[in-house]
């Protein structure tokens, strides 16, 4: 046994040191001269003002070679460019521009051209008690310059008085302003008294005369306010007195006439004497509910008289099985009636169906799962059609998740769609809480609360940063350059750094929270170059800081 392990132990040491040789000898590097390299690669690219780097790779030993590439050096425009025109209180700028990095030389101030004010001009005319205004504009920037037009003072005129007449009403006398129409003592109404009425009476037609209508007319001017018209007479109508035969209880009349509207008699009645009784027979029979008799009838008055009753006997009731109503099948109630005569004491009434009351149970879905709507009846328990499934909440998402600051109120808009890609409904499927402001620079959430056929909620993150500065002027002054930039909205303080060359190393000029500075104890006749930072303090309490502002370079004077 002793034997064996000692063997197995000297095989282990024979297989370990061949492995380190192999490994050597496939990692030994090459002789001198005798690389091969592959193609050269670029690490860093040059830039206009810095050299780049290369390198490559011997496929023998992997042995790595580089070697540093030439500044490509700026690439300046032939003619200046516009970086900012003149306006008439502020100067403009040129410049020679790079068209690779927007690097600028040969700075150029274009100076302010000046307003160019037009003749005075009426804006506002002056009034009675009012002064007026006229301007001079601009013709450049549309700046104004105005001065007062004294009021014009009033014009009185005298307004005569007007007497009232029956029905037109008088005015005072009193006086106004020809230019504006004030009011200095007003006109009172002298209201008109009115007619004085007379009534005219009506006079009705008759048959053989004309009548008149209802008039009027004024006491005091005579106008005649309701003229009577003719009413033309009507003439007679006549109607037939009929005549009336004799029964038995009363006499009769001959024919006649007369005038119906005033009554005058044409033909008068006259009475025609009493007739006898004559009966005529007719046997009644009974019913359950009613007596039979024998009835005689007058065939001239109609007189009548019954004899020989055989009274009624009553219902002999019978009764049908009432049937309940379902939700599915009308019902009936308990039908009366009688089994002699057969009439239908009190009909069966059909109870209609009670139909289904739907009730839907719903398992809201989640982001995680499907849900279900399961519709079944609260009377009878069947079930409308099979459970519908409601797809899972598959994608929440903000229409934009980063800003650049503004100062207005950001609000992106959220999209929620199901697994199955349709887009859910806002206030109905969920609602949205957005965190207050969202206008400063910092963090915020927009939570999504699920509702109705879904359920859970979901915080979405979105940012608003600062823009970057862009340096507008660099204006050389004796061992200093003044400095311009454009304001940052939301920024509250500003980073100013220079450097002896474009690509630095950069040194921090000052702060200010002014978008202005003048960089000063720099040498004369020495070119600087200059980059602007925007800084604030974010909702959440940190320093936020911008991109850095190009490059802008300055030759002191």
């Amino acid at each position: 046994m002793k034997k064996l392990c000692i063997a197995l132990l000297l095989c282990l040491l024979l297989c370990v040191g061949a492995s380190a040789f192999f490994a050597q000898a496939a990692t030994a590097p090459c002789e001198p001269g005798s690389h091969k390299f592959g193609a050269w690669t670029t690490i860093t690219p040059a830039g206009c003002t810095t050299q780049g780097t290369q390198e490559r790779i011997c496929t023998l030993c992997g042995e790595k070679e580089t070697q540093k590439t030439n500044a490509l050096q700026h690439d300046y425009s032939e003619t200046l460019q516009l970086i900012k025109a003149a306006t008439c209180t502020e100067d403009g700028m040129e410049a020679y521009v790079c068209s690779r990095c927007g690097d600028r030389k040969g700075l150029v101030i274009l100076e302010k051209s000046g307003h160019n004010y037009s003749d005075w001009q009426v804006k506002t005319p002056a009034g009675c008690e009012t002064d007026g205004e006229e301007v001079q504009i601009c013709a450049n920037c549309g700046d104004v310059i105005s001065r007062l037009l004294t009021a014009t003072g009033h014009e009185e005129v005298i307004d005569e008085a007007v007497p009232a007449k029956c029905t037109v009403n008088g005015k005072s006398a009193g006086t106004h302003c020809k230019n504006c129409g004030k009011i200095f003592v007003k006109q009172d109404v002298i209201r008109a008294p009115g007619h004085t009425i007379v009534i005219d009476e009506a006079v009705a037609p008759t048959c053989t005369e004309d009548g008149l209508t209802e008039g009027s007319h004024c006491a005091v001017c005579n106008q005649t306010l309701k003229r009577q018209n003719v009413i033309p007479k009507h003439g007679h109508k006549t109607v037939i007195d009929e005549s009336v035969p004799s029964t038995c209880s009363t006499p009769g009349k001959t024919e006649g006439s007369h005038c119906e509207i005033c009554g005058e008699v044409f033909f008068a009645q006259k009475d025609l004497p009493l007739k006898s009784h004559e009966f005529k027979t007719e046997t009644i029979k009974r019913t359950c509910t009613t007596d039979g008799y024998v009835l005689h009838t007058c065939i001239y008055c109609g007189i009548t008289d019954k004899t020989d009753f055989d009274h009624a006997p009553g219902h002999h009731y019978v009764y049908t099985k009432a049937i309940q109503e379902t939700c599915t099948k009308n019902g009936r109630t308990t039908q009366v009636s009688c089994s002699v005569c057969k009439e239908i004491i009190e009909p069966a009434r059909v109870v209609p169906k009670l139909g289904h009351q739907w009730k839907t149970a719903v398992t809201p879905a989640t982001t995680a799962k499907d849900g279900t709507a399961v519709t079944t009846c609260s009377v009878c328990g069947a079930a409308q059609g099979k459970p519908v499934v409601i797809p899972k909440i598959a994608s929440i998402k903000l229409s934009k998740t980063k800003y650049v600051c503004d100062n207005k109120k950001k609000t992106p808009t959220v999209t929620v769609t199901d697994a199955t890609g349709k887009t859910l409904t806002y206030k109905t499927d969920y609602k949205l809480t957005y965190d207050s402001g969202r206008k400063q620079v910092g963090t915020y959430y927009v939570t999504v609360t699920f509702r109705g056929n879904y359920s859970g909620t979901k915080a979405l993150k979105f940012v608003i940063r600062l823009s970057t500065p862009t340096i507008t002027a660099a204006k050389a002054k004796a061992k200093a350059v003044g400095l311009n930039w454009n304001k940052v909205p939301g920024a509250t303080k500003y980073l100013v750094y220079y450097a002896p060359a474009a690509n630095g190393p950069f040194k921090k000029a000052g702060a200010t929270t002014k978008n202005a500075i003048n960089v000063k104890k720099l040498a004369t006749g020495k070119t600087y170059y200059f980059r602007v930072l925007a800084c604030t303090v974010s909702t959440t309490g940190e320093n936020v800081f911008s991109a850095y502002s190009p490059v802008v370079e300055a030759h002191v004077k």
